[in-house]
């Protein structure tokens, strides 16, 4: 590599003079520290060192001598506010809109003052425009701004027509009169923003840079503080600035250097060769740079993800150096950098990380997006004379799923989802918070009567919430701390706030709570001195707006480890090795437009920066920085999510600068995830299984002894391991909150609103099945409804149901009147039914062959036809009636197993057994196993093999036929396959429709 450029400046300075009273101005800190940084390491005798300053430091010591401030973004934004109100009068619009674009406009004004125009003069020539067109209004964001606050369309096909007032004599309050209005008052507005400013002592960058160049021009060289001022590495310069460098040369104390060495500067169609050069030409350096003559070994990555390019980021650095960059013109890259870090690179002190990371992409920003987004669904309901907020469910789920919260406030959120989770309401109540620790996430105030007092007491519930969660999270660090520790051995389970650690650094997640901490504290004190009330989701675009661009740095010195920065951090440095991601055109350059009110062409005119500016200075900083490198790979992402062209700049170094590329086409390597092949199988956990199931007496309530029902079995039988983890570990799913009613509540809804009608031992005939009907349904659905899905009880079983409830109603009183309708055609065939049990558990020994276990059923309901015993399940979804005995045991196989069937068949087994049954009571001579499908009636029945399910009682009140005995025993089979110490418990073979549903195949990979 040739010698760096700030060795060259520093080697100048070591060798021909005194360094103690001279100051080094530099574009930034990062390249200041390096400087500093350099001349210690080259100093070979002891001296004074120099002040080393970045610009904007030099222009405070130059403005030292006044007593305003630079105001914060939110104080600016409010002063400008006050000032288009002032100035607008009538015309002005509220600030909750003004403050959606009203920040376009104070750019405007730091753009006049960075490069001294005269306001007056610019917007009056725009005032004097015989045609407003909009057409170089691009940004839709600020197309619909101004179309919400006049009401203007600027999206008109024919400008001109629209534009072009027929009647010059148009009044203020037609659609043209509005906007050339606003127009009108914009120097007005820029001179009443400027006394305000005054008024509250405040400044902002622009007019310190203004009073900067006036104090630098109005005092004499002795008076600068330093005898020797040294601008080095400057590119574009402002107005401002360049009037600064040349009141400094005309006093004989500046020196000038700029870096243009690299070849690409040669180049007359290079759009930065003309900048650069123009500005060592007006400001000349003391002595030319070292020539650089070799060329740089340069390679392509065409790279198929993001994550990919991450991983392909150390491609070539086989160690840790300074003179080594990754380059992140996309700041997002770094999180998956940092990940993917090779075996030679230790951690994050081998990597020297400037340019930090983003507080948008903090944990803390996005929940608190997430509640800005909850705010702005927000509605408003009357309730009585009242009002109340309402927040939509979906909005109120996802901020209690956010990892911070979750990890902070474990409890409150449990409760509050179960709150939610009871309730089944579309729109959650603001009442619904009261008392929680989560309340200031979810406070409103009236949009009516906004007053400074309700937005300072938002804004200082928002601010103690992130205290209270900066120091759970802390705590929670510090136990984590302790537990991970190798000699840990805490087991006080002290979880006291004084248990944290003082001791530990602070982590990245509570830098950026405490830094939205002190957004929201700057937000308070806008809001007192300035006195704008603004609704809460201002509030929110505010926090934003003052959070955007805001980094944390990490920590690391420029002499150690491996240099990772953005493009503006890269310059006046110079490295040997460069690694380059996101080389995309979008990226690299960044595809940005001047978001402004000043038309480009008048920027161009006013020396103000423009496009063409923007681009000759992201071209210059690009080459600047590959000049001196012998090795550079860019690497470009080639997926669609992205714009997958490649930049401009890497066809430029091929087809204008004829440089040679080595190119590579990086695939994707796919790794299929084996499939895990588990298999428990441990005789002592059998045999514990089978003692748990066969031991002790089921019917003897004190004991609470384990059963096995008709469900555990058919688990199972569908998959061993499932029902190992189920029934054996203990293991259950979460019970996820849902907006909508699932199948399990609909069916318990339609099961208990039958089961209301069909009391033990009552008698129906048609009328009463029809008085149910007609009178009493409709009220018993409702009720019902309330208790299984709302989750009341008492008298508010009577309420109104609502939303998704009420629109499942109808569906639901057809499901139970398809059932009653088939009962009343059985009755008119065979007489009244009479009802034996319903919904009745039952536990007992059960036998089957030589093996007994205990088992505990309950059927929906048992009846009596005439002389015959009905056994009926009912069944609200897909279950076949008919099926195949030999398929109902086929453990763990693909084959879709007739369970519904089986376990009727079970049911009634269990029934034969128990002691007081209506077999032993002679008035039954057959037996009848029906599924009824509610949803389709005409299915309903039962068959096997093509045999209805019909059975014969015999004298000793057993149940008789082949198909039963055959049942019986292949039910032993798989009883004693499920005890057996040889048979393990293994995975189902991969079925869909059973894994799909499965919640364990995590464990499994299914």
């Amino acid at each position: 590599m040739s010698t760096p450029f700030l060795s060259q400046v520093a080697l100048f300075y070591i060798n021909n003079s005194d360094l103690a009273d001279t100051a080094f101005v530099f574009p930034n800190r990062r390249s200041a520290l390096q400087f500093r940084h350099i001349l210690k390491k080259t100093l070979k005798r002891y001296t004074f060192l120099p002040e080393i300053m970045s610009m904007n430091d030099f222009v405070d010591h130059a403005t030292r001598h006044t007593d305003c401030i630079i105001a914060s973004p939110v104080e600016i934004l409010f002063i400008a506010f006050k000032a288009y109100k002032e100035c607008m009068g009538d015309n002005a619009g509220e600030f909750d809109k003004f403050a959606y674009w009203g920040q376009l406009l104070v750019n405007d004004f730091n753009d006049i003052d960075m490069n001294l125009v005269d306001a007056n003069d610019l917007y009056r020539n725009l005032k004097q425009e015989r045609e407003i067109v909009t057409s170089y209004i691009e940004d839709d964001n600020l197309k619909n701004a101004i179309n919400s606050i006049l009401n203007i369309s600027v999206n008109d096909k024919d400008d001109d027509k629209f534009w072009k007032p027929r009647d010059t004599d148009y009044n203020n309050d037609s659609v043209q009169g509005k906007f050339i209005t606003l127009w009108n008052q914009l120097a007005n507005i820029y001179n009443k923003f400027g006394e305000i400013l005054d008024h509250h002592k405040l400044t902002t960058q622009g007019k310190l840079y203004r009073e900067a160049l006036r104090w630098i021009e109005n005092t004499p060289a002795a008076g600068l503080g330093f005898s020797r001022i040294v601008m080095v590495g400057h590119d574009a310069l402002t107005t401002s600035e360049m009037r600064m460098f040349k009141a400094l040369q005309k006093k004989g104390v500046a020196h000038f250097w700029w870096d243009n060495a690299a070849q690409a500067f040669n180049c007359d169609t290079n759009p930065a060769s003309k900048l650069i050069k123009a500005m060592a030409e007006a400001f000349p350096a003391p002595q030319k740079l070292e020539e650089i003559d070799h060329t740089p070994h340069i390679e392509v990555h065409a790279v198929p993800s993001v994550i990919g390019m991450a991983k392909c980021a150390f491609d070539g650095i086989t160690a840790v150096s300074p003179h080594t960059a990754i380059v992140l013109p996309d700041e997002s890259m770094l999180e998956p950098l940092i990940n993917s870090t090779p075996h030679f690179v230790k951690g994050t002190e081998d990597l020297n990380i400037t340019m930090g990371y983003p507080m948008k992409r903090s944990s803390i920003t996005s929940l608190m997006h997430l509640v800005a987004l909850a705010h702005k669904r927000a509605s408003r309901k009357c309730k009585g004379e009242s009002t109340e907020y309402f927040f939509y469910r979906e909005d109120v789920r996802d901020i209690l799923s956010h990892p911070i919260l979750k990890m902070a406030f474990t409890r409150e959120v449990m409760e509050l989802n179960k709150k939610i989770l009871e309730n089944h309401e579309f729109n959650i109540p603001e009442s619904l918070f009261t008392g929680s620790l989560l309340k200031p996430l979810f406070n409103t105030f009236s949009v009516e009567m906004i007053t400074s007092a309700q937005v300072k007491k938002f804004l200082h519930g928002l601010e103690e919430f992130c205290i209270d969660l900066n120091t759970r999270v802390a705590h929670t660090e510090s136990k984590l701390a302790k537990l991970t520790a190798p000699d840990s051995n805490d087991e006080t389970g002290n979880d006291d706030e004084k248990s944290i650690d003082k001791t530990m650094p602070m982590t990245l997640q509570r830098a950026f709570i405490m830094k939205y901490t002190d957004v929201l504290k700057q937000l308070q004190d806008a809001v007192d001195s300035i006195g704008l009330p603004v609704q809460d989701i201002t509030v929110f675009h505010l926090i934003d707006r003052m959070t955007l661009g805001t980094t944390l740095p990490f920590g690391g010195t420029s002499d150690v480890g491996i240099q990772v920065m953005g493009m503006l951090e890269t310059r006046c440095l110079d490295f040997d090795t460069i690694n380059i991601l996101s080389a995309n055109e979008g990226v690299l350059p960044q595809r940005k437009a001047v978001r402004s009110f000043i038309p480009d062409r008048y920027r161009v005119e006013m020396h103000m920066p423009s496009m063409a500016i923007i681009d000759a200075v992201d071209s210059y900083r690009f080459y600047r920085l590959i000049g001196r490198a012998n090795r550079i790979s860019l690497f470009y992402d080639t997926s669609n999510n992205s714009g997958n062209e490649p930049s401009r700049y890497i066809e430029q170094l091929h087809k204008v600068y004829h440089l040679d590329i080595t190119r590579f086409k990086r695939t994707a390597t796919v790794v299929n995830i084996p499939e895990l092949n588990i298999s428990l199988q441990n005789k002592d956990l059998k045999q514990r299984f089978k003692d748990k199931y066969t031991a002790g007496d089921p019917t003897d309530e004190s004991q609470n002894t384990p059963c096995l029902s008709a469900s555990s079995i058919k688990e199972y039988i569908k998959c061993p391991l499932m029902f190992y983890f189920h029934h054996l570990m203990r293991l259950s799913a979460d019970n996820d909150m849902t907006e909508f009613m699932d199948s399990g509540t609909f069916g318990t809804i339609v099961h208990d609103s039958l089961e209301d009608l069909f009391t033990s031992n009552a008698k129906h005939d048609e009328n009463s099945i029809n008085d149910y009907i007609n009178n009493h349904l409709d009220k018993t659905l409702e009720r019902n409804i309330n208790k299984v899905f709302f989750h009341k009880e008492g008298d508010s079983l009577n309420d109104e149901i609502t939303g998704q409830a009420l629109i499942l109603f109808e569906t639901i009183k057809r499901f139970v009147v398809n059932a009653l309708q088939h009962d009343i055609e059985c009755i008119k065939e065979h007489g009244p039914i009479t009802t034996v049990e319903c919904e009745k558990e039952h536990k007992l020994k059960l036998k089957v062959g030589g093996t007994a276990f205990n088992f505990t059923f309950k059927a929906d309901r048992i009846d009596r036809l005439g002389t015959t015993l009905r056994i009926i399940d009912y069944k609200t979804g897909g279950d076949s009636t008919d099926g195949k005995l030999e398929e109902m045991f086929d453990i763990g196989s693909k084959t879709k197993h007739p369970l519904a069937l089986m376990q009727l068949l079970l049911y009634a087994i269990a029934y034969s057994q128990l002691d007081d049954n209506e077999l032993k009571k002679g008035k039954i001579d057959k037996v009848q196993l029906l599924i009824y499908k509610l949803s389709k009636m005409e299915e309903t029945g039962g068959t096997v093999d093509g045999t209805e399910l019909i059975f014969e009682v015999t004298p000793e009140h057993k149940l008789k036929g082949e198909l039963i005995d055959h049942f019986t025993r292949e039910l032993e089979n798989c009883i004693k396959h499920m005890f057996s110490p040889d048979e393990a418990f293994t995975q189902t073979h991969l079925d869909d429709t059973t894994c799909n549903y499965c919640h364990f195949t995590d464990f499994c990979r299914r």
